[in-house]
């Protein structure tokens, strides 16, 4: 007997060299949990049936789990026997009354009707008799430390020894051994050098487990071979729930850039390792260490000295595999992996949000490789750098912002091309025809002062005049919150607002939104050297909040929480604070 530790290449030689010869004897596969002894077994198998390399014309495969006696166990051989050319397939009914006809005729009519006397019918007899058709054949027997209670280990050797012995049979065992109770441990030890001819440790590198789990691997499935060796996966049963994600995804994001997919893929290998290959003293850890550390408001790397050991050793693993932080996309991955389906709608809406990030990124990249012409040389090459801004703000016109349609019309009269930027502002306002008002709005861009171009300027003026202009003072708080900056057509408007106008629209609002206009509604007070056109707002907004603050003690609550104490509060305090600091310094 040997015991040998060995790669998929050196199982694959064994196992051909075992099924090849008709010579009886017992092959034991071990291996820990989801290493691939099955799958290993089931491929090489179906491989030398297609070769014509199987000795033996007859197979049956065999699980123990819940299996609880050796009666049961020998009658689940002879129901699962099937001719060496049918392997691959389930045994049917057919074959059941072929191996039933071929019991009767061992035994003999006459010693059927003999046994009746023993047993209630003729079924009865068939499964006790059942076991003498198993001759010359090749048995699997899987699953051994799953097997019943009732049913011991070295029963179930004792029953190999018979098969190879006296039925001439060719018996593989599948097991992993680290998983046998105590007693069951025992009797395997002490039953091993009699039983079992060759032993075979099957411990897979993730190289081997790709090549087995993921053949001839194409497409999405070539890209989850790559991550899954990246990190070391050696598990094939995580590997194929993985891949079965995987093939559900990829018809989803086919239509996206190609960078949506990729990115899928190496989430839902990251995240199917963490979770499918979790045990009781892992559970999802890991998980949650992604979403504590590297979620969706991850602000930076965690300070290591508040880290443990495996925690820091997932921050090299993260590292190592270019996993940063997780996004909208990256969450909806991980509900899948941890519920089993795909919530299509969120995949796609948020596969639509990257996709055109990645698209205006492209865009970018393009059209500052055409600028990079303009700027890094001083090459006689105005007919190429005008070629080159061409194409690429043709190509990518549905990102080109405004200030990028001022520099390039300015470059163009620049170098002397008038009608060519007339033709390129024509281009522009044609094909973005369909933005909002916000768009064309150039008084309230962020970079306003820069638009110096006649021509652009009237373009853009002559668009927001087709607009139909209500002043919404919600929108016009929210942009100012978010921008940090206003127009005096903005100041004009909030200026008309009564105090009665301020305390509807705070209370008419919630959540974000509530807290985005008050703070800008509020916000003016803090600008110094500001002169007296802010008043109106000023105080009214103060008033209207005082007056939603004396409602309830709740709201009371609420106001404070919001904008803090009046300003004569805040003035007090602050005088206060000085006296403080100046009476510690003399």
């Amino acid at each position: 007997m040997s015991d040998e530790r060995t790669s998929t290449k050196l199982l694959k030689h064994e196992i051909s060299r075992f099924l090849a010869s008709p010579e009886p004897e017992v092959l034991s596969i071990r291996g820990s949990w989801g290493a691939g002894k099955t799958y290993a077994w089931n491929r090489f198998l179906r491989g030398a049936k297609d070769n014509d390399a199987i000795a033996l014309k007859k197979y049956a495969y065999v699980s123990l789990f819940g299996v609880q006696s050796l009666e049961e166990l020998k009658y689940t051989i002879f129901e699962s026997t099937v001719g060496s050319k049918e392997i691959g397939a389930e045994p049917t009914l057919e074959g059941l009354k072929h191996n039933t006809s071929a019991v009767l005729n061992i035994v003999g009519r006459r010693s059927i009707s003999s046994l009746l006397g023993y047993f209630k019918n003729v079924s009865d007899v068939v499964k006790a008799v059942s076991f003498l058709s198993v001759t010359s054949q090749i048995i699997c027997i899987d699953d051994i430390e799953r097997k019943g209670k009732n049913l011991r280990t070295q029963d179930v050797l004792g029953l190999v020894s018979l098969l190879r012995d006296r039925r001439k049979c060719k018996v593989v065992l599948i097991l992993n051994d680290n998983e046998l109770e105590d007693e069951d441990k025992k009797q395997l030890v002490r039953y091993h050098e009699k039983v079992i001819d060759s032993s075979l440790l099957f411990a897979p590198t993730p190289q081997d487990c790709v090549d087995i789990a993921l053949p001839n691997a194409t497409g999405p499935t070539a890209t989850l071979a790559k991550h899954t060796i990246a990190l070391g996966i050696s598990n094939i049963r995580v590997i194929k729930k993985i891949e079965r994600l995987v093939l559900l995804v990829a018809p989803l994001l086919q239509f996206y850039d190609v960078a949506v997919l990729d990115q899928a893929i190496q989430s839902l290998t990251l995240f199917g390792w963490a979770h499918f290959g979790r045990t009781a003293d892992s559970d999802d850890s890991l998980v949650d260490f992604l979403l504590k550390y590297r979620g969706g408001d991850w602000s930076g790397f965690p300070d290591p000295e508040t880290l443990s050991d495996t925690e820091r050793k997932w921050v090299d693993l993260l590292d190592r595999y270019s996993f940063t932080n997780l996004d909208h996309l990256d969450l909806v991955l991980l509900d899948a992996v941890k519920n089993g389906y795909i919530d299509a709608d969120r995949l796609t809406t948020n596969a639509e949000e990257l996709d055109a990030k990645h698209k205006a990124a492209q865009s970018d990249k393009a059209l500052n490789d055409a600028w990079a012409l303009v700027h890094d040389s001083f090459d006689e090459n105005q007919d190429e750098v005008l070629t080159r801004l061409e194409d690429a703000y043709v190509k990518n016109i549905g990102v080109v912002t405004p200030s990028a349609m001022e520099s390039l019309v300015g470059l163009l009269k620049a170098l002397g091309h008038e009608e060519l930027a007339k033709q390129a502002i024509e281009f522009f306002m044609d094909a973005r025809a369909g933005e909002s008002r916000a768009f064309f709005d150039l008084e309230n861009h962020p970079f306003h002062s820069r638009f110096s171009d006649p021509d652009l300027a009237k373009a853009f003026s002559e668009k927001l005049a087709t607009f139909k202009v209500e002043a919404d003072p919600v929108s016009i708080l929210e942009r100012i919150d978010r921008d940090q900056g206003w127009s005096q057509k903005d100041i004009n408007a909030l200026c008309a607002l009564s105090v009665a106008d301020y305390k509807k629209i705070f209370k008419s609002e919630r959540g974000l939104r509530m807290r985005s206009i008050v703070r800008a509604a509020v916000s003016f007070e803090r600008i110094s050297n500001r002169g007296t056109e802010y008043d109106p707002i000023i105080t009214r907004a103060r008033v209207a909040l005082e007056e939603i603050a004396a409602e309830s003690k709740l709201n009371e609550r609420r106001v404070k929480g919001l904008i803090g104490p009046p300003p004569a509060v805040r003035e007090k305090a602050a005088e206060v604070v000085a006296e403080i600091e100046y009476d510690e310094e003399t």
